[in-house]
Parts: C-alpha cells; structure tokens; sequence
C-alpha cells in the first residue's frame, strides 16, 4: 500500500471513530453521521482508484522501457510485444502507442504503425509522445507523395 493511500485509509479510520463517538455523546445525528462517513468513502474510493492507475502507469512505463531495449536490439517483433502489453497495463500511456507504431514501422506494417501513432496524438495532444507520432506520420506522408510523383513521372514517359 502507497503512503498516500495509506495515509487516506488511516483518516478514514479515524473520522469514522470521531463521527460514532460523537453519534453515542449525541454531539451529532444519525444523518449527520451517515452523510459524513458517505463523503469520507468516496474519498477513500478516489484515494484507490489513483493507486491502482499509479500502479498501471509504472507497470505501462516498465514495460515500455523493456520494449524501447528491444527495439534498439533490433528485436522489432519483441518490442512490439512489450508495447502492447504496456498499452494493456495503461492504455492512457501515448509513449507506448508512439513505440508501438515505430515497432511496427519498422516490421513493415505501416497501416497499423499509422493507426497507433494518431491514437498517441489523441491521448495527449501537444505531448512530446504526440511530436514523435507527428514526426513519423509527416515522414510518411513525404514518402507516400515522393511515390506518387515519380509514378506520375513514370507514366507521363
């Protein structure tokens, strides 16, 4: 358990033996009690929740430095592997879907490198996650129309 939820289930702890001691001292009604410790609830649900998707997080960036090892091995298809399971860990991670779409690129998959570079952008917009996939999809646009134009080139001969 992180301190920070550590810390929100103590306070939890704490307020729910403050509110019954002052329901039997009569400092305080049942409603009072009960709207109290349902608002101390919902804190401790937030305070779990962001533990659990800190823990996805570091488990997405773990493994996309295992992925990012892979591929600067050369090992596109391992890579790739690690890149899909960090995006299965957090699929909010845009650096994972960036990685992917390279490993991908790289196995010639160009289609799905494509998809996962523009769910990158839509992740996190303006992120340095979302340059990368933006420099990538630029590159193949220029190549894609240098095609064009010497196909063009080709046919006017």
């Amino acid at each position: 358990m992180g301190k920070s939820l550590f810390r929100s289930a103590s306070t939890f702890a704490r307020n729910v033996a403050t509110h019954g001691k002052r329901l039997l001292l009569r400092q305080e009604t049942l409603d009072d009690v009960v709207e109290s410790v349902s608002k101390d609830t919902d804190k401790l649900k937030r305070a779990v929740k962001n533990a659990k998707s800190e823990g996805r997080y570091l488990e997405a960036t773990r493994l996309t430095e295992k992925g990012r090892r892979a591929y600067n091995e050369k090992n596109f298809a391992k890579a790739e592997e690690y890149f899909r399971q960090a995006i299965v860990s957090d699929a909010t991670y845009p650096l994972a879907y960036t990685y992917l779409g390279s490993a991908l690129y790289k196995q010639e998959k160009v289609r799905d490198a494509t998809q996962y570079w523009l769910q990158a952008i839509k992740l996190a917009p303006g992120s340095d996650a979302a340059a990368r996939a933006e420099k990538h999809l630029h590159a193949i646009k220029l190549k894609k129309e240098e095609v064009i134009a010497e196909l063009e080139d080709r046919f006017k001969k």
